[in-house]
């Protein structure tokens, strides 16, 4: 349990009005989720986070509030309205659980006004510097949500618009197999344009799933050493076209796991790989056994991920300035394979990428952590 005087807010104060504000203030205890005050209410007290989780929350203009940031110990909250007795420019909530420590607003105008001019100007300084902050994330996540809002439109007319010339390109597919079953060719490039019609419908509502923030997952046993040579059928044209050796290992390797889904995050993996290989390169795709886990590699020799991102690599829109693509590839590779209860990581440096799948081999199996694979 944390000592108050230990607290980080109180740094800002001399050790008599620290004493002061302990000796004022009260605590709270909450064992369930509570909202401690909405945005618009009545500015007034103050809070200091001694255990549990605090989340702040902002209101779109749709009137739905999003969350901009999560406070734990030794952080604070509400001292703007208690400084200047304004309204509330946020909500405060307790999701689980938590123990706070409430200062009201005469009691911390009274300590400002007692302590030095250097520990006010620390003090000001520090809150103007997480408004800031706070305002930066809430903008950039209402940013995030339009972009999302509006690609689950376009991506939704695309679907629409896609079905009646690919229903044209099947019937007009299995038209000329039927007419030419004896050529071993044509029926084999029949089946290859109508599996290619099967996955950009896939690949399509997929992104609309993302958007739609759903994801169904139908998982079923399947063998790597089908999937792995279906994968390099479907592209290999692709590949061969833009100099890009792909290399799929024969591996003989059983799990429980949703074909197509999986199909789709070695498809994003494999892409962004060959896109960042303008000139040609090598993929390679690779899986081994560890435990009660399947780890799977996408590994390429090209020149690796960029540094300023590859802390936000996983997250929507970091990839979108590159030529061709939404910039969701790594992000709904990232939720289909947590879907699976599987992790997802990648090493980088100047001789190439590789990118590790971690996945349970059956539905009984733990889920794996981010930071396990």
């Amino acid at each position: 349990m944390m000592q108050m005087r230990l607290h980080r807010f109180f740094q800002f104060f001399p050790p008599e009005q620290v004493a002061f504000l302990i000796e004022h203030g009260r605590e709270h205890v909450y064992d369930h989720p509570t909202v401690i005050f909405n945005e618009g209410d009545e500015g007034g007290s103050m809070f200091l986070v001694l255990e549990g989780e605090v989340e702040i929350a902002g209101m779109t203009y749709s009137g739905h509030y999003q969350p901009i940031s999560k406070l734990g110990p030794h952080d604070f909250f509400g001292e703007f309205s208690s400084i200047d007795g304004k309204r509330r420019n946020a909500r405060a909530s307790v999701p689980t659980s938590a123990r706070l420590f409430e200062i009201k607003r005469e009691h911390l105008l009274q300590a400002l006004e007692n302590s030095p001019i250097g520990t006010t100007q620390a003090f000001f300084a520090h809150v103007i510097d997480r408004v800031r902050r706070f305002h930066s994330r809430f903008f950039k996540e209402i940013v995030q949500n339009q972009k999302m809002l509006l690609i689950g439109e376009l991506t939704n007319s695309i679907m629409h618009d896609l079905k009646s010339p690919m229903s044209i390109i099947t019937g007009t597919s299995e038209m000329i197999r039927k007419r030419h079953a004896e050529d071993e060719e044509t029926v084999q490039l029949c089946n290859l344009i109508e599996m290619q019609v099967k996955r950009v419908l896939e690949m399509t509502s997929e992104v609309l799933d993302f958007a739609k923030g759903s994801t169904t997952i139908v998982q079923k046993e399947i063998n790597l050493n089908t999937l792995f040579p279906y994968f390099k059928l479907l592209n290999q044209h692709y590949f061969q076209h833009n100099n890009i050796e792909l290399i799929v290992e024969d591996v003989d390797i059983s799990l429980h796991a949703d074909p197509d889904k999986l199909l789709r995050v070695l498809q994003n993996l494999a892409n962004n790989a060959a896109q960042a290989m303008p000139n040609g390169g090598r993929i390679e795709i690779r899986a081994r056994e560890k435990g009660d886990y399947v780890e799977i590699e996408v590994a390429d020799n090209g020149p690796g991920i960029p540094e300023d991102i590859r802390e936000h690599l996983f997250e929507p829109f970091v990839g979108e300035g590159k030529s061709g693509g939404t910039g969701l590839g790594t992000t709904i590779a990232r939720n289909l394979v947590e879907s699976h209860g599987g992790a997802i990581s990648f090493t980088t440096s100047s001789e190439g990428t590789i990118f590790t799948i971690c996945l349970p081999k059956r539905l009984d199996v733990p889920v794996v952590s981010r930071n396990k694979s």
